[in-house]
């Protein structure tokens, strides 16, 4: 069926991507620190980006060429060679899980330098250690995002599905909120035609808004804060 609010394809609208030859995008990090700027992951490369706040231009920044994530030596010592999902360790602003496959591994970032060095001994298998995530019947990851107006809450999506989860920046314990099927609870979503999630980017200066990247096109939407709706922008 085609989408009844059809989305934007990546080549037309984000220069640095493009740039660096991605035609889509596998994963979306932030960048600890600096807000308007983030790591994008394709197969086994990335780049740093900066997205003005008040343009939503986009740029290359760092090295402004792509570079093969084995630069990163904590991807590199966990075997990684291409990243399915990112997020923010929740309370630590330095601090990242990766996603790869059925493991992830957690990594903390000198504020600095950015450069990485490895917070514990992983990779781990995600089924071990994301109870939250076994339970609700995923062993890899695709995409992550942050709830907006919810302190540590996370939609975390694999294939058709995804689950809500709240982690305690203490322990680090997830809990399940939610959890459901993407075309029948994200209309935003279903209205593009999208049926899985590849990556999710806040969108800088917007904190109830993100985009959404799936195969080759993208969207941009707004969730409520209250009712965390889903609208287009």
């Amino acid at each position: 069926m085609a989408p009844t609010n059809p989305p934007t394809k990546i080549a037309n609208q984000w220069p640095s991507i493009t740039e660096a030859g991605f035609t889509r995008v596998d994963a979306v990090a932030p960048v600890p620190g600096k807000s308007d700027q983030s790591y994008v992951f394709r197969g086994s490369q990335y780049i740093r980006i900066h997205v003005d706040a008040a343009t939503l231009k986009d740029s290359m920044t760092g090295h402004r060429v792509a570079r093969d994530i084995q630069t990163w030596s904590t991807i590199k010592n966990a075997g990684f060679t291409t990243i399915d999902a990112a997020m923010r360790v929740p309370g630590k602003e330095d601090q990242l899980y990766f996603f790869s496959g059925g493991k992830y591994l957690r990594c903390k970032l000198d504020m600095s330098s950015l450069s990485d060095t490895p917070y514990d001994t992983g990779p781990y298998e995600i089924e071990s250690q994301w109870p939250v995530l076994a339970d609700s019947g995923f062993r890899t990851v695709d995409a992550t995002m942050e709830v907006p107006g919810h302190p540590n809450q996370w939609y975390l999506f694999r294939g058709a599905n995804y689950v809500r989860c709240r982690i305690d920046p203490e322990t680090l314990v997830e809990s399940r909120h939610a959890q459901g099927n993407i075309e029948e609870n994200w209309p935003t979503l279903k209205e593009a035609g999208f049926s899985t999630v590849d990556a999710c980017m806040p969108v800088p200066g917007k904190d109830d808004q993100v985009y959404v990247f799936s195969g080759t096109e993208y969207i941009k939407i707004k969730i409520d804060k209250q009712t965390l709706r889903d609208t287009r922008v």
